[in-house]
C-alpha cells in the first residue's frame, strides 16, 4: 500500500513540474495591458529654497530627499517603555538626541480602558533619506532619516505623568511645528505688597469736613499696604508654533489671555498734608482685569 501511494505521488510532482513557466519579459505595449500596484515604491525628490511661517530662510538646494514606500494599510497597537535614539556622539558624550517614556499607539477608543483592543491604521508608511551633495560620491551625506505615512489615524500619547515632575518627552531634537490650542489657567491666591511689587500706591481721597465737601482732592503716596488678591481664571490662547533645535529638553510656547476680574482686600496706610492727616484704612476691596 505504501508503495502504490508513493508512485502516485511521484506521477503527480511529474505531472505538476510540466506546468512550470519560466519568467518572461513583457514589451511596452503588453506591459500597458496589465493593470496592478505595487508593493514597494521609490521616489526622489530635490530640495530647494523655502521660507516658513516664521520668516526663516532654509537653503536645501544642495540636499535630494530618497523616500521607499510600503504601498499598503498597516494596523498597530503598540507600547514603548523608553524610547531612546542617537545617544551620545557629535551633540555630547551625556544625552539622547530622542529621549521618550512610555509611548503608546493604539485606535481611537471611547475610553482609555478600550485602548488594549484598537488598533491605528497606518497608509503607505515610508521611510525617508536626507541626502547631502547627492551626486558627489567623495562628499556624499547622510543628514537625516525619517519614518512617517502618507496617513495615519489613531492615538498617540507619551508619558504617564503630567504634574511637578512630569515624564514623557525628555529630550527632543528636529523640527515640529505645534498645533493652536487654548485653555483655562487659575491664578493663585497671594499677597501683594511693596517688598513684592516695589512700587508705592498713589490714590486721591474725597471727603468732607463737618458735611462740607472738601474743596481740593487730597492726593497721596504710600508703600504701606497688603492686599490679599483672591484666586481667579485667566482664559487663553497659544498659537501654532514651530519648535527646531537638538536634544532640548523644555520648549517656552507663549500666548495670550485675560485675567479675569480679581477682588482684593487688605490695610492699607498713608500720609497726607505732610502728615497732618492720616489714612489707615483695614478693609478696602477693588476689582480690576488684566491683560497678558
Amino acid at each position: 500500500m505504501k508503495k502504490i501511494i508513493l508512485k502516485s505521488l511521484v506521477v503527480a510532482m511529474m505531472g505538476l513540474s510540466g506546468q512550470v513557466s519560466a519568467l518572461t519579459s513583457l514589451e511596452d505595449q503588453e506591459l500597458s495591458e496589465v493593470n496592478g500596484q505595487a508593493l514597494l515604491s521609490m521616489e526622489v525628490q530635490s530640495g530647494f529654497n523655502q521660507m516658513d511661517n516664521l520668516g526663516a530662510t532654509y537653503d536645501q538646494s544642495n540636499i535630494s530627499f530618497y523616500k521607499l514606500g510600503l504601498e499598503a494599510e498597516m494596523e498597530i497597537n503598540t507600547n514603548i517603555k523608553k524610547l531612546q535614539l542617537g545617544c551620545g556622539g557629535v551633540n555630547g558624550a551625556t544625552g539622547c538626541d530622542i529621549d521618550i517614556d512610555h509611548i503608546a499607539l493604539s485606535g481611537n477608543p471611547t475610553n482609555g480602558a478600550d485602548r488594549a483592543a484598537t488598533s491605528a491604521l497606518i497608509t503607505n508608511p515610508f521611510v525617508q533619506f536626507a541626502i547631502k551633495n547627492p551626486n558627489q560620491a567623495s562628499t556624499r551625506e547622510v543628514l537625516g532619516f525619517r519614518l512617517s505615512a502618507e496617513k495615519i489615524s489613531g492615538l498617540l500619547t507619551m508619558g504617564t505623568e503630567n504634574s511637578a515632575t512630569p515624564n514623557g518627552i525628555n529630550s527632543f531634537s528636529g523640527y515640529m511645528k505645534t498645533k493652536s490650542s487654548s485653555g483655562v489657567a487659575t491664578t493663585a491666591p497671594r499677597v501683594m505688597d511693596y517688598a513684592a511689587t516695589g512700587m508705592n500706591i498713589e490714590g486721591t481721597v474725597k471727603g468732607t469736613i463737618l458735611g462740607q465737601p472738601l474743596p481740593l482732592d487730597l492726593h497721596y503716596t504710600s508703600s504701606n499696604y497688603a492686599f490679599q488678591l483672591n484666586s481667579t481664571t485667566a482664559p487663553f490662547t497659544i498659537p501654532a508654533t514651530i519648535v527646531s533645535g537638538t536634544r532640548m529638553k523644555e520648549v517656552v510656547l507663549k500666548g495670550t489671555g485675560t485675567v479675569g476680574r480679581i477682588d482684593f482686600k487688605g490695610p492699607l496706610k498713608a500720609e497726607l498734608l505732610d502728615g497732618a492727616l492720616k489714612l489707615d484704612k483695614e478693609r478696602w476691596i477693588r476689582k480690576f482685569e488684566q491683560h497678558l
